[in-house]
């Protein structure tokens, strides 16, 4: 997993946390219970998505946990 620290060095509106989980690229950002995405990182979540890749935007840590817990009961249902 990584946690992307904004800096001079980055692309702009590049997702918080990015990690491979079960083979599946996922990207988090995060943003507090009234925050809202930017334009740009919307399109990069959209760009993540049609990549093939898992991408939204997450207020809480329910929301990480949910999504890593339906990625490990459909791997679990490819493996039978």
């Amino acid at each position: 997993m990584l946690k992307t620290h904004v800096s001079s060095f980055q692309s702009q509106g590049e997702p918080d946390v990015t990690a491979c989980f079960k083979g599946r690229y996922i990207a988090f950002e995060l943003k507090a219970k009234n925050g809202r995405p930017s334009k740009l990182q919307l399109h990069k979540i959209r760009e993540i998505q049609r990549a093939g890749g898992i991408a939204m935007v997450v207020k809480d840590l329910s929301q990480v946990e949910e999504t890593l817990n339906e990625i490990s009961r459909i791997q679990q249902g490819n493996e039978s």
